[in-house]
């Protein structure tokens, strides 16, 4: 039997001396796992917000889209109430409501029509 809780301290701690080495072992490759862990599950994520964006551009006439207009022209939109007329890729055109939208064939014929180039087109 044990004399004193002195002798008791001092078997604990004997005991934990020896052990130490192998819980500092387990300490480090438990913290190794869960870095490893963190990365894949962020490499993971990281893939499943990348999306591929596509653009779609709406007027007002169905017929006459990108696609049939000669790739050097650009489309030219400008509202039926409105003095400025904007290219397709000028951000004015947001602010233009759907159904106020009109296109123009050329920039000359919205010109000849008494508009002028938005301050927003470069």
């Amino acid at each position: 039997m044990l004399r004193s809780i002195q002798e008791l301290l001092r078997k604990i701690n004997s005991n934990l001396i020896e052990r130490l080495p192998f819980i500092d072992f387990i300490g480090i490759i438990g913290v190794l796992l869960i870095i490893s862990a963190l990365f894949i599950y962020i490499t993971i994520k990281d893939l499943h917000i990348r999306k591929e964006v596509t653009y779609t551009e709406s007027i007002q006439n169905p017929t006459k889209t990108r696609d049939t207009l000669p790739s050097n022209t650009a489309l030219i939109i400008a509202s039926k109430n409105g003095t400025t007329y904007f290219y397709s890729w000028c951000s004015g055109i947001s602010r233009i409501k759907p159904e106020n939208k009109i296109t123009f064939n050329s920039e000359q014929e919205a010109i000849n029509s008494g508009r002028r180039k938005s301050s927003t087109c470069k």
